[in-house]
């Protein structure tokens, strides 16, 4: 992104939230930030992290987060969804949080956040170009016995 354009409000939100993950801000400060920032520029942004994630939601983009074991052998989910600890390696499935406002709870060791599939194929469908791209493996192509593409190959 050069020096002379502007971003727009999706991309400004998505940069933030990145910010949030990777610096590992407090839901509060991140709070205080989108307060900061509506006041001093007098923008239409989302003035909490609950109203960002939201936003984000609506687009499709949610994940769901899952529980894993620290060595990430077992998913804490479906029928595993109740144990608090991998029966084979004895691994606890929480950590106690040592900082922040936080203190003295506990945490999941290890969090997979999974991307549902379903939501993520309806936006790229939304696209002219993309749900032409997408259907050209089923009769869109040239069968003419030359390997163009894998789906070409008998295997």
């Amino acid at each position: 992104m050069s020096s002379g354009e502007i971003m727009s409000k999706l991309s400004y939100i998505l940069k933030l939230l990145h910010l949030k993950v990777l610096n590992n801000w407090s839901d509060s400060s991140f709070d205080s930030l989108c307060k900061l920032q509506c006041r001093a520029w007098g923008a239409t942004l989302p003035t909490s992290y609950y109203e960002a994630k939201k936003l984000i939601n609506d687009l499709g983009l949610e994940c769901v987060k899952i529980d894993a074991c620290a060595n990430y052998c077992i998913l804490y989910w479906r029928e595993y969804a109740h144990l608090h600890e991998f029966h084979t390696y004895r691994l606890p499935r929480w950590k106690p949080i040592e900082k922040g406002p936080s203190r003295g709870k506990e945490a999941p060791c290890k969090v997979l956040r999974y991307f549902l599939l379903k939501s993520q194929l309806r936006r790229l469908y939304m696209l002219i170009k993309m749900a032409k791209d997408m259907r050209w493996h089923k009769g869109e192509r040239v069968e003419d016995g030359v390997i163009r593409y894998l789906a070409d190959s008998i295997a």
